[in-house]
């Protein structure tokens, strides 16, 4: 059997997932000003459902090189041998829950932001911890769930003579819907074009909420600095959001019509599709660091190694827009930068 230049593509997107989250994670988590920040906590949950995701696919794509090159790719496995070497695959089932959820969460803040902007502004960065730590909890409780068919029918071929290896059992290359099978599969399907098409309809009804205040608020609450924050970050996820329907929606449901039994993309173009989804996850640091002026000198910071103000409001340059006229300060060992009013 040679070896598919898939393999290849799903190990560099992987890798590029992961990286690309990893430093989004480390920024956030660097710098107390932007973990203060309740729609920061959300997006290092996002982020760590991202990068743990691409975790599995560089995993799923060097274990299937070294099979083709040293192994017998086609050879029958049992499915708990492919949950358990095949390592991709329990790590799947949690991180692509967790990944489409926090889409959902995402939109769902954002919603709140809105819809109850007074309320919205009062809650603290414990509401958007408990939030992600939620998800967290009900996609490792679901993804257990995962080993019910594999463990099943472990016993059955250990309890009968005549049950077969072959029987309904994946090749050596451990794909996904085998090794879980069919149930489980429907469910993590189904979960995941749901929870992403509800993050996608929901954003859509933030940007009509949004649209609609904006008419009612009079010209000094438009220049308000919490109102100009929540229009950036708005208008940031609104492009985050037109990403979840071109690099995942339209792919997932694409594969998804093969489950239902039209047969409209090949095999080959299946693969290529969720490899392509992965690029929904990678783009999200390159949106940040266009569209957040915080999120961007955070960064900028950290490639300096230097330390800003454990409040973001103190930071030079905000999405607010403070003038970027500084002067330095020190509090014992910290420095940061104090903006000066106009």
């Amino acid at each position: 059997m040679t070896l598919s230049p898939i393999y290849f593509l799903i190990v560099l997107t992987g890798f590029l997932q992961f990286s690309t989250n990893l430093v989004i994670a480390i920024i956030i988590l660097r710098f107390k000003g932007l973990r203060r920040e309740k729609e920061y906590v959300i997006f290092l949950g996002q982020a760590i459902a991202d990068g743990i995701d691409g975790i599995p696919s560089m995993y799923a794509g060097i274990y299937r090189i070294f099979l083709t090159l040293y192994g017998n790719p086609l050879a029958p496995a049992t499915p708990f041998y492919c949950m358990i070497v095949g390592l991709h695959n329990s790590i799947w089932a949690w991180s692509d829950t967790a990944q489409s959820l926090m889409m959902l969460v995402v939109s769902v803040d954002r919603l709140l932001a809105v819809a109850i902007p007074l309320r919205y502004h009062a809650l603290t960065s414990t509401y958007a911890k408990r939030t992600v730590a939620a998800v967290f909890l009900y996609c490792l409780a679901s993804a257990s769930s995962a080993w019910i068919y594999p463990i099943t029918e472990l016993a059955k071929s250990n309890d009968s003579a005549n049950y077969s290896i072959t029987h309904a059992y994946p090749t050596g290359l451990c794909s996904t819907t085998a090794t879980v099978g069919v149930i489980f599969n429907e469910y993590y399907t189904n979960i995941r074009v749901c929870a992403v098409i509800g993050s996608v309809v929901l954003y859509i009804l933030v940007i009509i909420l949004f649209a609609k205040h904006m008419r009612k608020f009079d010209s000094p609450i438009r220049h308000d600095i919490n109102h100009k924050r929540q229009l950036r970050l708005t208008i940031t996820l609104g492009f985050q959001c037109a990403f979840h329907i071109i690099f995942y929606i339209i792919p997932l449901m694409l594969v998804s019509t093969m489950s239902l039994g039209f047969n409209i993309i090949s095999s080959t173009t299946q693969s290529y599709l969720l490899i392509f989804t992965n690029a929904n996850a990678i783009i999200n640091l390159f949106i940040y660091l266009k569209r957040q002026k915080e999120f961007r000198f955070a960064f900028k910071t950290a490639l300096a190694n230097q330390k800003l103000a454990p409040i973001m409001s103190l930071w030079p340059v905000q999405a607010m827009g403070t003038p970027k006229i500084v002067i330095n300060n020190r509090v014992g060992n910290t420095s940061f930068s104090v903006p000066i009013k106009a």
